[in-house]
Formats: C-alpha cells, structure tokens, sequence
C-alpha cells in the first residue's frame, strides 16, 4: 500500500485534489483488479461447478474489494495519521 500512496502523492502533487480520496479509489481499484484475476483464475480452474459462475465471480470481487480495498486503506490511513493538506488542522 505504500507504493499506491506514493501514487497517489504524485497524482495529488501535480492537480489539487484529497489526498485521501484519490488513495481509496486507487487502493479500491487496486483490489478491485487482483480480486477479479483471482475470481477468474478459479472460475478458469473448475473448482467450483459451472452454474452461477457469474454470480460467483461477483461475489469474489465485491467482497475482495470492499473488505481489502474500502477497509484495507481506511486502516492504513489511520495508521498513518494522515491529514488532508487541504483542510485547516482545526477542522479535524
């Protein structure tokens, strides 16, 4: 996770926008695509059986993603105490 806030550092440096947001889309997005691989990996595999497979892949996904990619980078953040740059301290 620290390889996409330096992504996301760079990304906020050159257009003015949080921080924080821009990393939990991109950590989202991140997780969104590795899920996916994994679900299609397993799907590809035949461990399951064939009916559903859609419904099963979604399943893969939309867990993966919000558990690693919304909670995943809301913990990461905190552990990092980061702070908006473009917010006054007060307004925390």
């Amino acid at each position: 996770m620290n390889k996409i806030w330096n992504i996301t550092q760079t990304i906020c440096h050159r257009y003015s926008i949080s921080k924080i947001t821009t990393f939990l889309v991109l950590n989202t997005l991140f997780w969104g695509i590795i899920f996916l691989i994994a679900g299609l990996i397993t799907l590809k595999l035949d461990i399951f059986p064939k009916t559903g497979n859609v419904e099963l892949l979604l399943l893969i996904v939309g867990y993966g993603v919000f558990i690693m990619g919304m909670f995943g980078g809301i913990i990461f953040l905190l552990r990092r105490d980061i702070r908006d740059d473009r917010r006054r301290p007060q307004d925390f």
